[in-house]
């Protein structure tokens, strides 16, 4: 991450004031579920990575299961990797919330 003021470009390992931070607009994809994207500050960053975290059993497969088909059927492919389900019970879970995006690709 790099911060400009004044033409000059302080990196992540430089010291910058708060008051020096440039704060462009960045362009967001608008979701339906209207609490995440608060929590996203109005939508997912285009680009961006965002790691959700949470004890075992919150809910965050499911919560990111349910935005990554908002995604795949207003924006085009998404890809669903995981790390720690199969594709079979990634794919089980989406089922029973009733998604069915053919733009929803699942990796384990």
């Amino acid at each position: 991450m790099a911060a400009r003021n004044n033409g000059r470009l302080a990196t992540a390992s430089t010291p910058v004031r708060l008051s020096e931070i440039d704060t462009a607009q960045f362009d967001r994809l608008s979701l339906e579920m209207a609490e995440f994207a608060r929590v996203m500050g109005g939508g997912i960053v285009n680009g961006s990575v965002t790691l959700i975290g949470g004890d075992p059993g919150v809910g965050k497969s499911t919560l990111l299961t349910q935005v990554a088909d908002q995604v795949a059927r207003s924006a085009g492919e998404v890809m669903y990797v995981s790390g720690e389900e199969s594709v079979a019970q990634v794919g089980m879970r989406a089922r029973r919330m009733g998604l069915r995006s053919d733009q929803f690709l699942f990796l384990s």
